[in-house]
């Protein structure tokens, strides 16, 4: 199968499988935008811009996926959901290791993310961007709910790792992984302090 071929297939893929029900529209929208992104090897709209397979200028392309992404009938935790539905769906491990991560951009922004470890990558399944100074919730909340998200349609059967650095190993990730049966791999930070189950 030649690139043409491969590139048309994912396309349809896409449309018919994992974003069906969203629109026509916005399903070829995401299609190409997964295409260009996967031949750019970046999300950022400027490098993505000169990667597309249409007869549209770069400038022409950029401005299209700003106004996309700015454009009110997109939801991108709908569109997150049908794509973890997808993975889900065709998962064979019996293990999942989820990476629990914050990321910053300069000062300005942070992306909270889990993502599914898979073959040396990382899987977005779930994230949310805020400001530093303007936490939509509390942090902890927000951690839980970002893993509810990501664990929401996994199927039975199989065991969930949750995997995290010292900046978010707190005894209330330990409590959530907890009571939805998540195992759990967590750097502490050199002041934290254990009980044992012998009580030492």
């Amino acid at each position: 199968m030649g690139a043409k071929e491969m590139v048309a297939s994912w396309t349809e893929y896409l449309k018919s499988e994992v974003l069906a029900g969203l629109g026509t529209t916005l399903g070829n929208a995401l299609a190409s935008f997964s295409v260009m992104m996967a031949d750019a090897r970046h999300c950022q709209s400027g490098r993505l811009a000169s990667h597309g397979h249409d007869e549209a200028r770069p400038a022409s392309r950029r401005r299209r996926w700003e106004r996309w992404l700015a454009n009110s009938r997109f939801h991108p935790r709908q569109v997150q959901q049908k794509l973890n539905q997808s993975i889900w769906k065709s998962w064979r491990g019996q293990q999942a290791l989820l990476l629990l991560d914050e990321t910053p951009k300069a000062n300005d922004l942070r992306c909270l993310r889990v993502s599914l470890a898979y073959r040396r990558r990382a899987v977005p399944l779930a994230s949310i961007c805020y400001r530093p100074d303007r936490l939509p919730q509390p942090m902890p909340k927000l951690v839980r709910q970002v893993l509810a998200r990501a664990v929401a349609e996994v199927p039975a059967g199989v065991s969930i790792v949750v995997i995290a650095d010292r900046g978010l190993a707190w005894p209330s990730i330990i409590d959530w992984c907890q009571k939805h049966q998540c195992h759990y791999l967590l750097r502490l930070q050199s002041a934290t302090r254990m009980r044992s189950g012998d009580g030492s």
